[in-house]
């Protein structure tokens, strides 16, 4: 079976707990995995996007804690009041070990150390709120590296439906469409 990595991080919103994804990320000790738990606002739930390519994959999350919204991210604590909170993936093509499954660690007191069995972990993402502290944990694999390659030229390629889509055309990373033109009411 092929490897899979975890290239990124889809944040879900609800107004309703039974709206849960079903592939949303887990916490390891059954103490929910809600992001908002806890606070008011809408349900928030972590849900991992997959590769079967390495080069592709992410190498480690970081976790920004602002007072300033940024729209093009997906605010964690969103309708809680306070600071606005992102996930970002962090990418190395030359680094040899990538995230292979993602979940959370909630508890009652500051985590320093990454729970045994896993590899790498953020911040505590409730800092500054109160409450628990919850912390995205991931395990890694190591790779055979491959050669680094570079952009040297592209072209473009013209369609009026996404099945038009050349096969390795350039992918937006935060899902929000391939096309050029789609911000701009083209096709």
């Amino acid at each position: 079976m092929k490897a899979r990595f975890v290239s990124g991080i889809k944040v879900i919103y609800s107004n309703d707990a039974r709206d849960r994804p079903r592939e949303a990320v887990t916490e390891i000790n059954d103490y929910g995995d809600d992001i908002n738990k806890g606070f008011r606002g809408l349900h928030v739930w972590l849900v991992p996007q997959w590769t079967n390519n390495p080069r592709n994959a992410a190498v480690r999350f970081e976790l920004a804690i602002q007072d300033v919204v940024n729209p093009a991210h997906w605010n964690l604590a969103k309708g809680a009041g306070g600071d606005f909170r992102y996930l970002f993936p962090m990418y190395n093509h030359g680094q040899t070990e990538k995230i292979t499954n993602i979940s959370l660690v909630r508890h009652l007191n500051e985590v320093s150390e990454v729970p045994t069995h896993y590899h790498g972990m953020t911040g505590d993402i409730n800092k500054g709120r109160g409450g628990h502290h919850l912390y995205l944990i991931w395990t890694i694999e190591a790779v055979e590296s491959s050669p680094l390659l570079y952009v040297s030229g592209f072209s473009v390629a013209y369609g009026t439906q996404p099945s038009h889509e050349p096969e390795g055309a350039v992918t937006e990373i935060h899902g929000n469409g391939d096309s050029i033109n789609k911000l701009f009411n083209g096709k």
